[in-house]
Formats: structure tokens, sequence, C-alpha cells
């Protein structure tokens, strides 16, 4: 979609726009340095909240575990291109192949899943770089959308890539409210490239086109030669041009591990009571398991000395199940069905955790990104065919072949099929009920159940079993059982077959 008026033109409101969301860049940041890893230092701001004692504060903190919730809830929603989908396309087969596996478009696509689900955005970003033609993905805290459509706000219509912050000294400064005030201050400004359909421009936080910048990169014009924006974005939000902020992991990703924390902290003193004196002089006393301590004579006031243990009380199970409660309630939201629910044992909760995460069942969220990906793949082949027959004309690309002109239109794409998961009982059961209706062969049960095993490993296991079943029916037989009787084969065993024979004649358990 094309601006109504010109870049320099919508500068003021462009910068309205970047300080309304700036916040929401900054949560954005956090939330990804979250899914990286910087987990423990959130929990201990919040915690340095709530602790009023130093002393507990400082030993709570050594006590936080190591399980980062929004890296485990975004893999698992993120499955998409776990396994690579299959393109299609008439007259550029090859030529497509050849571009998806140099760009590493599969993985590329299958990180810019993730992305999509922990920030709910992110982009594709298009570019050469020496001479060959490369994809990377921006992370949401990295750029934001601009629309100054009238009819269609959720779309956009300039792309603003931050590279990054510098420190100038303003001449003239452009305030929220769009004003320009004169001014002799040294601030700190963050520098935007800003790109649409027609034009491609550099500016800063106080509104100066920067054209230094421009230089630097070989940019002489402020014309976009694509013709196209040369970003892909991806929202989850059908409504807004910028999404909410995904509170809900952000909160998760603290509140788990704080949970698990408090459960270690008051491990801590179940293991290492408090105890307390009275009216005793234990100076020089030591205490330990099996020891024997002196108390002394009785206070001069006449009571007498007197030691005892605070021994805390923590319900342990309570807040496992709390815990419980609270992850499946945000895997549900997040349109994963929790399973292996009732795991969680005070030894290894936090492997507990990563359980319920690793065996929910993500069928139903893969489905609804399954069809965001698949308005995804023909609008990056587009701008990509795009600018590759760019590149290819001005020699700024190796590799020079160029797409067909109705590429785009024959283009199409198949993921693979989405199957619900299924836990190893339930697999079992199934295979069970097909071979009892004679459905399937035992060497088809076989390859439903293990799918990855080779052939000849297979032809091994089954030849096992059949020898093991052979085996079996040669020792029902001298026992006088009929092979296929099992039953009461159990209950039979220790028995003579004269014995067996003999309770068949008289009206007992006869093999059938």
């Amino acid at each position: 979609m094309k601006t109504r008026k010109p870049l320099r033109a919508l500068i003021p409101d462009i910068l309205l726009y970047f300080n309304r969301y700036v916040e929401q860049l900054q949560f954005d940041l956090e939330l990804y340095k979250m899914y990286e890893g910087q987990i423990k230092e959130k929990v201990k701001e919040s915690l340095y909240s709530e602790l009023f004692s130093k002393a507990a504060y400082n030993r709570a903190i050594q006590r936080i575990p190591s399980i980062n919730i929004p890296h485990k809830v975004t893999d698992k929603l993120s499955k998409v291109y776990a396994e690579p989908p299959i393109r299609f396309s008439e007259e550029d087969q090859d030529l497509m192949e050849e571009f998806a596996k140099n760009m590493h478009v599969n993985a590329k696509m299958g990180f810019s899943n993730k992305m999509t689900n922990l920030n709910k955005r992110c982009a594709l970003e298009i570019f050469v770089q020496d001479e060959v033609q490369r994809l990377r993905v921006l992370t949401a805290h990295q750029f934001f959308p601009f629309s100054d459509s009238p009819t269609s706000p959720n779309e956009m219509t300039v792309f603003c890539k931050l590279l990054g912050k510098e420190q100038i000294t303003n001449e003239v400064v452009i305030r929220r409210d769009g004003t320009r005030t004169a001014t002799d201050e040294v601030t700190l400004v963050d520098i935007i490239a800003l790109y649409s359909e027609t034009e491609f421009l550099i500016i800063d936080s106080s509104g100066s086109v920067r054209a230094d910048k421009m230089a630097e990169m070989g940019i002489t014009s402020e014309k976009n030669p694509f013709g196209v924006i040369p970003f892909v974005y991806i929202n989850k939000s059908l409504t807004e041009l910028m999404p909410f902020p995904n509170q809900t992991a952000h909160d998760m990703g603290i509140l788990i591990p704080k949970l698990l924390t408090d459960l270690n902290y008051s491990a801590q003193f179940l293991s290492h009571s408090v105890i307390w004196t009275k009216n005793t002089d234990m100076t020089g006393s030591e205490i330990n398991p099996d020891s024997v301590v002196n108390l002394g004579d009785n206070h001069p006031d006449g009571s007498s000395p007197e030691i005892g243990v605070i021994k805390p009380e923590t319900d342990i199970d309570g807040v496992l199940k709390l815990i419980e409660f609270e992850l499946s309630a945000y895997l549900s939201t997040e349109g994963l069905k929790a399973g292996s629910i009732g795991q969680l044992e005070a030894s290894n909760a936090a492997s507990g955790v990563a359980k319920i995460m690793d065996e929910s069942d993500a069928t139903e969220a893969r489905k609804e990104q399954t069809e965001l990906y698949r308005m995804v793949e023909p609008d990056f082949w587009f701008k990509f065919a795009k600018m590759q027959e760019y590149w290819s004309k001005n020699a700024k690309v190796t590799k020079k072949e160029t797409f067909s002109d109705g590429f785009i239109e024959k283009f199409s794409i198949k993921f693979a099929e989405i199957k619900p998961l299924e836990s190893e009982k339930e697999k079992y059961e199934k295979m069970k009920v097909a071979r009892e209706l004679k459905l399937i062969t035992k060497k088809q049960a076989l390859r439903e159940l293990y799918p990855n095993l080779p052939m000849p490993q297979l032809e091994e296991r089954l030849a096992e079993l059949e020898d093991e079943l052979a085996e079996e029916k040669k020792e029902m037989m001298s026992m006088g059982l009929t092979p296929g009787f099992t039953q009461k084969a159990e209950q039979q065993v220790g028995k003579s077959p004269e014995k067996i024979a003999q309770q068949a004649e008289n009206g007992g358990t006869k093999p059938k």
C-alpha cells in the first residue's frame, strides 16, 4: 500500500507514532532478553520489591531455578517449519528451491515463527551482502510499522527500522506535539530508516533528515528502486497495526520461577530450623545432632531454663498444585493443551514443569499459524522476485537468474500435515484396537509405533516377536493349554497337565 504523502511530509507523524510506542519497544526488548535466558535478573527485581529483609533476599536469590517459561512455551508453539514445507512453481521450481536453500529460508522462517509467537510480530528483511542474496529476521524491538491510510489504518505503508542511537547537538527539536523549538542541547537520538514503496529516507528522532547516514550506506537518491518495501511484516493481530505487548508471557516467565524460588527458600528453613533459648547462657556450647546440652541452673527469679525449635511449616504439595494450575491455565490461553498434569514433585519441580510443557499439545495453535504463513510465503517470494529483478539488471548480485512474469500467480505451498499429539499409552491403545479388529498387520503396527526405525531393524524386531510368540505357544501346549488361551493361563502356572485336564472334565475352567 502506497503512502498518501512524501516521506519528508510524514516525518512529524512518524515521530509522534514512535514516541507513542517507544515504551512498548523497550518491553519487547525485555521479553526478548528473557527468551534468550536473562530470566534471573527479572526474578531478582520482583523478589527485591517483596522481601523487606536484605538477608532474606540474598538467601532467596541463590535459589532461583533455571527454568525459562517464555522460551519453552514459544518453542512449543512454533512448529510450522518443524518439517520443511513443499513449495511449487510450474516454471521456476529449480530456481526457487536453489534460492530457498542458499538463503536458508526454512530456518529463517522457523525463527520468525518463534519471534511472532513471542512478541506477536516480527519482520523479514531481504538484502544483499557481498553480492549474495540474504534474508534476516528482525525482532519486535528493532522496528515499528506506520500507516497513513485513513481507510486501512492496520495496513503498513511505511516500514521504520531502528538503526541505533547517537549523540547530537540539536539546533531545532521537534516536540511530541509536532512543534519545532530552537535549542542548543546535546541529546541522545534514535536513527530511523524509513521505507515506503516509492521512497527511502534516514532520519533521527529529533526530526532531522540524515543525509550523512545515507551517504555512509552508499545511497544518493531517496527513490526506492525496488517498487516494494523490502521487508515482510508478520503480525498475529488482524485488527491492530501494532499488536498489544505479550504481557502474559512476561508475567508468567517471572511468576513460575518465583513460586519455585519460594519453595526452595522454604525448604532451606525446613532443613535448618531456628533454635531459641530462654533463661540460659549458651556461651561456648555447641549444638549438634546427638549432643548433650547443659542448660544450667534455674534463673535467680526461679524460672527454669528452656530451649526449643521453631520449625516453619510449608504446604509444599499445595504450592506445587498451585504452580500446576497456574501453568496449565497459561498454556491453555496460548492454545496449548497441557500434558502430564499432576507430575510435579517437591524433589524435581523444575523438571516437572518442563515435562508438562514438553508433553503439551500445540495442534490447534499450529493450525492458526500455518494459515498466517500461508499468506507470508507468497508475500515474501513476490517481494524477493521484484528485488532480484533489480539486482540482476544493475549487476548487484553474482547469481543473476530472475523469475518468470507469472511466477507468483502460479506459486503454491504445502505445509506438513498437522497431527494431534499422542501419548505413548494412546498410541498403544490405538494399535491394540486395530489389531483386535484385524485392520492392520503386526508389521504395520510396528511401523506406526516406530516410524523412524530403519526397515532392517523393524524386520529383526518382528522376527524376535514371532520367535517369542512361538516359544510361548510351545510352553502353553506343554501345560495342556490351547495356544491363544491367555486370560486364565497365569492361574494354571505350577499345575501339572493332568490336573488341568481333570479340572476341565469336572466343569472347571476349560481352554477355549
